[in-house]
């Protein structure tokens, strides 16, 4: 078993680091993926990994502020990949 960072995201859409027993933000999600810190993002009411979903909020937050992540190519080669499946 791998030792997995568990950061907690609440109903009120704050996010909650276990380890550190901090509230953080979306720039400090950032900063753990930089840091290639494992992790995994629950939602504290279902107990569901919402992972996946937290990370393109920190894309979606870098593109809207003018730094962006993903081409316009992959973007349509995702969507129309995902229409295949």
């Amino acid at each position: 078993m791998s030792d997995q960072r568990v950061i907690k995201k609440y109903p009120n859409r704050r996010l909650y680091d276990t380890a550190k027993s901090q509230y953080i933000k979306l720039n400090d999600i950032h900063a753990l993926v930089m840091e290639q810190v494992e992790f995994v993002v629950m939602d504290s009411k279902t107990q569901s990994d919402i992972t996946r979903g937290v990370l393109l909020q920190v894309i979606a937050g870098q593109e809207l502020e003018g730094r962006p992540v993903l081409s316009r190519e992959f973007l349509s080669d995702a969507i129309r990949t995902r229409r295949r499946a």
